[in-house]
């Protein structure tokens, strides 16, 4: 009697194991929640001081913030790197308004700075087209 061998053949499996891209994805959730308050630097300014109450803002439209130090440096949304010229702030401006007609400014300028410079960056961001302009100071009790 001749026994034949049935040979089973093993079907292969059509799952993709999920496991190894979990545990690497939070690896990666890890590292970016202790990065990313690391990233968050800004410039320093010691804004002037009044007694005025704070403006609660609309919570969807965060404003553009520009800064102007000591030095009269401009800086543009926490970027440490300064604008090179009033130029190129204006052309930031338009290319803000342009995503965004209804988009806020608001102007930080430290108290040390000259008030005559604050006005000339606050003038030339109007003629830019930031009509919705505010000035930033620090609220005192």
């Amino acid at each position: 009697m001749v026994t034949r061998h049935r040979h089973r053949r093993r079907r292969q499996m059509s799952e993709i194991n999920v496991v190894p891209y979990i545990d690497v994805m939070l690896v990666l959730l890890v590292i970016f929640m202790v990065t990313a308050p690391l990233m968050m630097e800004g410039i320093q300014i010691d804004l002037p001081n009044t007694d005025a109450p704070p403006i609660v803002g609309d919570p969807n439209n965060t404003p553009f913030v520009v800064s102007v130090d000591e030095e009269r440096q401009i800086y543009l949304n926490e970027n440490e790197e300064p604008v090179k010229d009033i130029a190129t702030l204006q052309a930031s401006i338009r290319a803000v308004l342009r995503r965004n007609p209804e988009a806020a400014f608001h102007l930080r300028g430290e108290a040390a700075v000259d008030y005559n410079f604050v006005a000339h960056v606050a003038n030339k961001m109007q003629q830019a087209g930031a009509s919705k302009l505010s000035f930033v100071t620090q609220y005192q009790d």
